[in-house]
């Protein structure tokens, strides 16, 4: 969440929404452990897919992209890593996200 967006809210409103965030934590995010791992021979091939990392993530371990990336060698993957953390909300990992969104429609669309 943006620090805008933060500010506007009211001290129960970020209590709720923390709190939404450490049972998903504390839950696994309700994925059995390994789960997109072994299931990665599940997704089509041609799907193109953008894999982004924040290098000072320390949320998401970095050996977890890589792990994936090299899960989805046989796949249409770019691997993305971005001097950020892990929220989508820092500047430089929104760019690379929104431009990553771009990139993929344009494969999709031209049907790639």
């Amino acid at each position: 969440m943006a620090e805008k967006e933060m500010a506007t809210l009211k001290p129960k409103d970020i209590e709720a929404i923390a709190t939404l965030e450490i049972y998903y934590i504390y839950n696994g995010c309700f994925l059995k452990p390994g789960f997109i791992l072994n299931n990665v021979s599940r997704i089509p091939r041609h799907i193109p897919i953008s894999l982004i990392h924040g290098y000072y993530d320390v949320v998401c371990p970095g050996t977890n992209a890589h792990r994936l990336h090299s899960a989805l060698k046989n796949h249409n993957v770019r691997m993305n890593f971005v001097f950020s953390g892990h929220s989508k909300t820092d500047p430089k990992m929104r760019k690379k996200i929104m431009s990553e969104i771009n990139r993929v429609y344009r494969e999709i669309k031209r049907g790639k």
